[in-house]
């Protein structure tokens, strides 16, 4: 798996989200303030204009109130009175008193302060009753009011710059006064629309906030203030508020930057040490002081890094063990003969499981040329221990079939041989025991020896109906002490004459005692049916069979004991007959699991001849009726192949590497995923075998003609076929290799290679079909059926047809 690299790391990530967690709050904070600020201060600044504009509207409505109490005076007085001369006296800005006596005749007052022109050139019909008006009189603003009541009508006369001059004086505030919407005063206040229409209000009107404040029809108050100068404050203390954020940011951020260093440094560390850990270096320790849960987190690595290399060192040990087990299991495997034996009169089926990779269970066969002798051992628990004693035990086969040349008692007596092996097995000085049966098979007799182990069952058929518990006959008779107790324990034989058909049940306990997942062995007594049902229903007890009632009764439980089972069935030598008809099939090989022996059987006069002439009829392990024959004739028949992919090459002065490399590439375009996995090395090795003696052969006579092979395949079998153009090979050549390899199964010195070649061919082929014409060509012709697994390939039958032109 891909590490990723660090892209952005972890200190940048934790400094981005405090600075911007930081400035979101900061900012947050900095703008509520400036805007509560911004708004109180507005707010302030609009009650403070109000107020002003109020005030100032108080004193100039004041004024207004008293002219107009003045007014009402001089219409109730009349012209002469005293009270009329003093008004004005004391009030110098009434410029005069105007009243109507009749129409168009007006009499005038004036105020002898004044220095208003007397002929009043005003047109005072066409003004409106009742009201202030601004007349202009020699270019200056005066202000009148007019009354009329009574049908009288009357005139007060006033300067504006009377009332203009009541405006305070500031230099923040500017004030003015507003009559028929023209200002009075000279002020700076520029309006958008007349003053009349704002109404009673403080309003922003460009940069500046002014208050209005209407009195009686025509009459507007006006004070201003500029925006910039009136929230002046608001902005100093808007700039210190951003200056303070920024240097509490500022702090924030020197404190990000140091406390993130702090945090990130020890998880930097941890960063680097897992990147020493992905380079499988476990001896890096990481180093952290802290005292939280990352320096917890860092013993924890440092800890995870120790017992990984604790780990790995017992790993290593134990796969150094595993594999010296594996090899002892491979070892032990070869003390074991074939599960599948056919002798002169017996037949033998074994079934071995150990429950370890070494196991304590072994048995074996020796074939003299007097007896046949069998042993089962179990040497006491399993493991490398027990496995040790099995190979002591093996390698005394060799010490017995020795011994029988000089003594035969070791050949035939069981009892000697336990004696041999209880001595053998007390010389190494080990604390281990082992129970052991010996049976020799000599003519029609069978002798055995036990020495404690569990008393192998005998099955001997009756002339008619099936066998009940009581007919099952156990050999138990003189069972001696185990092997290894004692160095001078006596053993002795029981002597019993066979008959055809029996059959002898040979076990260890794993297999009785083995219980299930509910604890419950499974004992002698549902052995016993499970394997008397067996031989009544086909006469014949198979161990494979007897394991898969043991397995269902397990259901699915793992046996804690090795499990071995024997059986041996006897038959009587039957009898060599000829036959005068001639048949297709000439000659067949069938091949046991070891490939020691090989069953040959005879068709007719001629090919018997054959192997008379070449000594190899004293060689057969059995010898057919003709019935047997005749039942086994069609099958027997070369197979009629179909090729549907084959690939065709030509070999003359190729090197075996070349030979290897064209065959492989060959192999690759003509095999397919429907047979056993090492079905392409079989083929390879026919192959080759053949195509390198065609080669040989040729050398061998100064020949240069081109070698042809076809390898194919068609829905059930794969071929291979050498085809060279000599026609000199002679069939007997071919008989006599396969007789030297099956019966002397040695090397053959000789400069064209170990002379095993025929035998592997054979083997590993269902038919091997010889077509000679001589001086034209010599084929042969090996078909492989498509087998499933190795094991099916491993126990099917081998024939040989052989025919000459």
């Amino acid at each position: 798996m891909e590490i990723r690299k660090v892209k952005i790391p972890i200190n940048l990530k934790l400094t981005f989200a405090v600075l911007l967690l930081t400035a979101m709050t900061l900012g947050g904070y900095i703008w509520l303030a400036v805007d509560l600020i911004k708004n109180d201060k507005i707010a302030y600044v609009f009650e403070a204009v109000e107020t002003q504009n109020q005030q100032s509207a108080k004193v100039l409505e004041s004024r207004l109130k008293q002219l107009s109490t003045f007014h009402k005076i001089f219409r109730q007085v009349g012209y002469h009175n005293a009270a009329v001369a003093q008004i004005f006296q004391q009030n110098t800005d009434i410029l005069a008193y105007v009243e109507k006596v009749q129409k168009g005749s007006y009499k005038r007052i004036l105020n002898p302060m004044s220095e208003l022109d007397t002929s009043l050139n005003i047109s005072w019909d066409e003004l409106t009753p009742n009201k202030y008006q601004l007349i202009n009189l020699a270019d200056e603003l005066y202000l009148v009011e007019s009354l009329v009541s009574n049908e009288k009508s009357s005139y007060l006369i006033i300067p504006a710059h009377a009332l203009t001059e009541l405006l305070p004086s500031s230099q923040i505030y500017q004030y003015d006064i507003a009559v028929d919407n023209k200002l009075l005063a000279s002020s700076k206040i520029n309006l958008e629309k007349p003053a009349q229409s704002y109404g009673i209000q403080t309003k922003v009107l460009g940069n500046n906030i002014i208050s209005f404040r209407p009195y009686l029809n025509n009459i507007v108050f006006l004070t201003q203030i500029n925006y910039s100068s009136a929230i002046e404050a608001a902005t100093a203390l808007t700039n210190k508020s951003i200056y303070f954020g920024i240097l509490v940011a500022g702090f924030i951020i020197l404190s990000v930057l140091f406390l993130s260093h702090r945090i990130t440094t020890p998880i930097k560390k941890l960063y680097l040490a897992s990147q020493e850990l992905s380079k499988a270096n476990f001896s890096y320790r990481v180093k952290l002081s802290e005292a939280d849960e990352v320096g917890v987190l860092g013993d924890s690595f440092n800890y995870m890094a120790s017992e990984i290399q604790r780990y790995l060192k017992e790993m290593k040990e134990k796969s150094r063990m595993e594999n010296e087990l594996k090899t002892a299991q491979l070892v032990q495997q070869s003390f074991f003969p074939s599960n599948f034996i056919q002798g002169h009169n017996f037949k033998l089926e074994a079934y071995y499981q150990p429950a370890a990779e070494c196991s304590g269970d072994w048995w074996g066969h020796l074939s003299t040329k007097d007896s046949e002798i069998f042993i089962i051992l179990d040497v006491t628990g399993h493991g490398t221990a027990a496995a040790l004693v099995t190979a002591m035990m093996h390698n005394t086969l060799t010490g017995i079939n020795e011994l029988g040349r000089e003594n035969p008692s070791f050949r035939r007596e069981p009892s000697t041989i336990m004696e041999f092996l209880n001595k053998s097995l007390c010389s190494i000085n080990i604390n281990l025991n082992a129970t052991a049966f010996i049976i020799v098979f000599d003519g029609d007799e069978m002798r055995y020896s036990n020495a404690s182990h569990n008393p192998p069952l005998l099955f001997r058929p009756k002339e008619s109906g099936d066998l009940g518990k009581q007919d099952i006959q156990p050999l138990n008779e003189n069972i001696g002490s185990r092997l290894g107790e004692n160095i001078n324990s006596f053993y002795a034989s029981t002597v019993l004459n066979w008959r055809s058909g029996d059959q002898i049940v040979l076990f260890t306990d794993g297999i009785i005692e083995a219980p299930n997942s509910a604890g419950k062995a499974y004992g002698n007594r549902r052995f016993l049916k499970n394997i008397l049902s067996q031989f009544n229903r086909t006469q014949s007890i198979s161990p494979n069979d007897v394991v898969d009632d043991f397995k269902t009764f397990l259901d699915g439980t793992d046996a804690d004991d090795d499990i071995t089972v024997l059986s041996i069935q006897l038959h009587d030598l039957k009898i060599f007959q000829t036959f005068d008809e001639k048949l297709e099939v000439n000659h067949l090989y069938e091949r046991v699991d070891d490939s020691k022996f090989a069953t040959v059987i005879v068709y007719d006069e001629l090919i018997s001849k054959t192997l008379s002439a070449i000594e190899m009829g004293e060689q057969l392990q059995a010898i057919v009726n003709r019935k047997e024959v005749e039942t086994r004739k069609s099958p027997l028949r070369p197979k009629e192949v179909q090729l549907k992919d084959r690939s065709q090459l030509h070999f003359m002065h190729q090197s075996i590497k070349e030979l290897s490399e064209e065959i492989d590439s060959a192999l690759v375009t003509v095999v397919q995923n429907d047979s056993f996995s090492e079905i392409a090395r079989y083929l390879k090795q026919t192959a080759i075998e053949l195509v390198q003696n065609a080669l040989i052969y040729q050398r061998a006579h100064n020949i240069a003609k081109p070698v042809e092979l076809i390898l194919g395949r068609d829905e059930n079998y794969y071929i291979v076929e050498v085809t060279d153009l000599n026609g000199a090979l002679d069939p007997l050549v071919i008989l006599n290799k396969a007789k030297r390899a099956f019966t002397e199964r040695t090397y053959e010195k000789k400069d064209t290679g170990a002379g095993l070649g025929s035998s592997m061919v054979i083997l590993g082929s269902d038919e091997v079909a010889i077509k000679v014409k001589k001086d034209e060509y010599t084929q042969i012709r090996c078909i492989i059926s498509k087998y499933k697994r190795l094991k099916e390939f491993k126990l099917k039958n081998n024939a040989i047809y052989i025919s000459k032109g």
